[in-house]
């Protein structure tokens, strides 16, 4: 996934053409390959019980992700900072 720039990542989203549904992806900044795709939808307007769930299940996995992250971000500065002194 590459190196982290800052300690802040965001979750941000696209709606597909048709409205239906919201791709999201990890937002690290505005430059080149800093908003990569997580893969993963919601619907816009969940119709259904199933849709629903769904909904939540995503969210939930999405805000693991962005914490795994955050964590991972982190660490690698605190490494930084040990390796300089």
């Amino acid at each position: 996934m590459g190196t982290f720039k800052s300690k802040t990542v965001k979750l941000g989203y696209t709606e597909s053409r048709d409205g239906l549904k919201k791709w999201w992806y990890f937002d690290y900044g505005r430059g080149k390959g800093e908003r990569p795709s997580t893969g993963m939808f919601t619907w816009v307007r969940p119709a259904t019980l199933l849709e629903k769930t769904h909904n939540k299940t995503i969210m939930g996995r999405l805000e693991t992700v962005r914490q795994r992250l955050l964590d991972l971000a982190e660490g690698i500065v605190l490494l930084t900072r040990l390796r300089q002194n």
